[in-house]
């Protein structure tokens, strides 16, 4: 929640971390096609979503572009620190940590979405 009320505004992002997750990213772009399986994945995706395979090169072209008010922008618009969390995770290990957060009302769910009773 820190981050995320960071991000939108309290503490933006910087330009060093900018251009260390860029390069993070754009260096590691070309790992998603180390196989055949690699490129058929990322070939399924694009298909499934049905955008255009030019995709494959406009993303890096885009992350590279980016400027650091884009980006800030972006973040003030998305990282909502009001907006519902899902947290996904062995319910034993994590629940007790988010519960001491106090971040607001915990409601656990089943693999449909579906509160489980006493809960709460």
């Amino acid at each position: 929640m820190r981050e995320l009320k960071g991000i939108a505004g309290a503490r933006p992002i910087t330009s060093k971390e900018l251009d260390d997750a860029r390069l993070a990213v754009l260096r590691g772009y070309a790992a998603n096609f180390g196989t055949n399986r690699d490129v058929a994945a990322q070939v399924a995706e694009l298909w499934s979503r049905r955008w255009p395979m030019d995709e494959l090169v406009r993303e890096p072209q885009g992350m590279a572009r980016a400027t650091l008010s884009q980006v800030q922008a972006a973040a003030r618009r998305y990282a909502n620190p009001d907006a519902t969390l899902l947290l996904v995770g062995d319910r034993h290990k994590i629940e007790s940590g988010v519960r001491s957060l106090s971040l607001g009302e915990v409601i656990v769910v089943d693999a449909e979405g579906q509160p489980l009773s006493a809960t709460r």
